[in-house]
């Protein structure tokens, strides 16, 4: 790959979604949430032309915790 080259179109998509659950017995809140991460872009060098890169990784994260209040 050339060394002089730029990132043009660039897109990402990120979308997820989440559940808290509520335990008032206990003044707790457990949750749970999960998102999916995907992104691209084209190279292009000096004169214009595209240039052959290696498409990004997806990648998804997934967080769990509780809060106890009190």
């Amino acid at each position: 790959m050339p060394g002089n080259c730029r990132a043009t179109g660039d897109e990402a998509d990120i979308w997820g979604f989440g559940v808290v659950q509520t335990i008032d017995a206990a003044g707790m809140q457990m949750y749970v949430g999960y998102r999916h991460y995907q992104a691209g872009f084209d190279l292009v060098d000096a004169t214009g032309a595209n240039v052959a890169a290696e498409a990004l990784d997806s990648y998804d994260t997934v967080i769990v915790g509780s809060i106890i209040l009190f």
